[in-house]
Formats: C-alpha cells, sequence, structure tokens
C-alpha cells in the first residue's frame, strides 16, 4: 500500500527536476507543515493535497504462490488524489525580469503537462488526470500590501494495492446437517 509520503516524494522529485531542467532555482515543499515559521527568503514552490476519492469496484483476487507456499489475497482499489500548487516569492518592482508567484505557478503547471513528467510518473505507476486553470487570489501581506496568491489543481491516479496471505486449507471434512 502506497503512502501519502511515498506520492509526495514521487511528486517533489518530478516538480524540481523539471524546474532545474528550466534554468528556475526555487524550493518546492509541503504546504502546512508545523516546523514552517515565518515566510521563506527563497523563491518556494507549495504542495499539498486536497481531496483523495475511490472509484470503481475493489479488486479481490486470491492465488496461490508456488515460491513461498503460501495464499496470497491481493486486493486493490484506484485512487484519484488532488493537490494544489501554490507558491511564494519577493517581488521586487526594481527587478522586472524577476519571476514573480505567478511564474513560478505557472511554470510548474506547464511542466506537469510535459511528455517527460508523464513519463516519469508512468514509471512510478502514477497517471496525471487533469491540470486545472490557474488562480489568482490576493491577501494583505504583514506590511498591508496586497500580495498575489495564484494556485491550480492537479489530479493523479494510481492504483493501491493491500497484499495478505491467507491461511491454506489442508483438509475438508463433509457432514450432512439437518436444516
Amino acid at each position: 500500500m502506497r503512502t501519502d509520503n511515498e506520492i509526495m516524494a514521487v511528486l517533489f522529485r518530478v516538480i524540481r527536476e523539471g524546474l532545474t531542467a528550466w534554468g528556475i532555482d526555487a524550493e518546492v515543499q509541503q504546504s502546512y507543515q508545523p516546523t514552517e515559521q515565518g515566510a521563506p527568503l527563497k523563491a518556494t514552490v507549495l504542495l499539498h493535497s486536497i481531496d483523495s476519492k475511490r472509484y470503481g469496484f475493489p479488486e479481490d483476487v486470491s492465488y496461490f504462490d508456488e515460491l513461498t507456499s503460501e495464499m496470497i489475497k491481493r486486493e486493490s482499489y484506484w485512487l484519484e488524489r488532488t493537490y494544489q500548487v501554490d507558491a511564494l516569492a519577493l517581488q521586487n518592482p526594481a527587478d522586472p525580469d524577476a519571476l514573480t508567484a505567478f511564474d513560478y505557478v505557472d511554470r510548474v503547471a506547464a511542466i506537469m503537462q510535459t511528455g517527460t513528467v508523464i513519463e516519469k510518473l508512468r514509471a512510478e505507476s502514477i497517471g496525471i488526470l487533469r491540470v486545472q486553470p490557474l488562480r489568482i487570489g490576493y491577501v494583505v501581506d504583514d506590511q498591508d500590501k496586497n500580495e498575489q496568491v495564484p494556485s491550480f489543481d492537479f489530479t493523479i491516479t494510481y492504483q493501491q494495492i493491500i497484499l495478505s496471505t491467507a491461511e491454506i486449507v489442508t483438509d475438508i471434512t463433509a457432514e450432512i446437517y439437518e436444516v
């Protein structure tokens, strides 16, 4: 069974590799962590999961493993998990060439749709289902200035598999009972 941390590690890796390939220097972190203290000083792309849905009928198969002489029970189901990406970047009007938070979010949205990322995710048995449009909100920061808070959502799919061993039936006793 795959954990949320395993999936996040794959997503962090492909986003970091994509940003690096495009020559963009930014941190990639999980949002809403209890250890965060204040706003990051370096441009940061933030990622967190926002929902998880099970689809379809669960698969339930049992088979005998010749190598281990055990009965294996395999249960699986498909998940759609949606993540939100946002970014923080200090904006300096004196440097018009500097990337803004919107630019970072826009680049990550583009990266998530590249063939390279799709192939890397596919190698991890993860599919990218959709990348949603970018949203732009504004908040008043600690200096009473309007700060842009862009974000977008993307949805991945993967199969959750649970393996367990079952007792092997060694003998069967047939009996007749009154009804």
